[in-house]
């Protein structure tokens, strides 16, 4: 097993993602991840955390904040605030998430209508 299994390119046997599965489950966890590839649209969704900080390389500090999140249960989004005010889609751009500087996320335990019909351009229903 140790032999197969190391810190390295190739420590994981049959792993041909490097890592995006990954990637993409850290921000799914975080509540924030982009649900289409290259479409820089960013869903917001309840995190399995109450805070988490992202730090852009050449860009501020992002906070995601999510009183009583947690990883246990199962829990719905009720409302989402950045700096500009409340949000009532479901998603940000790329530009958006990058200038929020904070994300506030407030849970509840059962559903809400909170981004009923408010799904991001590129997966509207067309018609």
């Amino acid at each position: 097993m140790r032999t197969l299994f190391t810190d390295n390119a190739y420590g994981m046997p049959g792993n041909d993602d490097l890592g995006s599965t990954s990637s993409l489950l850290v921000f799914a966890m975080a509540g924030v991840f982009e649900a289409q590839p290259g479409s820089v649209n960013y869903i917001v969704s309840a995190p399995m955390f109450e805070k988490v900080e992202i730090r852009p390389e050449h860009g501020r500090r992002i906070s995601i904040e999510a009183p009583g999140a947690s990883a246990s249960k199962l829990q719905y989004v009720s409302s989402v605030a950045t700096k500009k005010g409340e949000l009532r889609r479901i998603w940000l751009s790329h530009k958006d998430l990058l200038r929020s500087g904070s994300i506030k996320i407030k849970l509840s335990d059962r559903p809400t209508s909170w981004g009923v019909d408010a799904a991001p351009p590129a997966m509207a229903p067309q018609g």
